[in-house]
């Protein structure tokens, strides 16, 4: 068997926290992105914008813990959408 350089066999640490981001935020947040397209076709625009809101909150969290990377100092303005919205 070839090794890759630099390469590290994942602890179950690493196994855990990515089956976690896959089953939990990722699939949920597939499911919010169906529920919002769905929305969006039948016109139904409070409800596609809540959906799409929650699948891109899932997928930035899942890409956040597959990278190990720190939510600290990022946040979330949602005053865009909630402008939009009341249109």
């Amino acid at each position: 068997m070839s090794k890759i350089i630099g390469h590290k066999p994942a602890d179950s640490t690493t196994i855990i926290l990515n089956t976690y981001a896959h089953e939990c935020l990722m699939r949920m947040a597939d499911q919010d992105y169906l529920a919002a397209r769905i929305c969006y076709r039948h016109n139904l625009i409070d409800q596609f914008l809540w959906s799409a809101l929650q699948a891109v909150e899932k997928y930035l969290k899942a890409i956040l813990l597959y990278n190990r990377a720190s939510a600290k100092g990022l946040s979330m303005t949602y005053n865009v959408l909630s402008n939009e919205s009341a249109l």
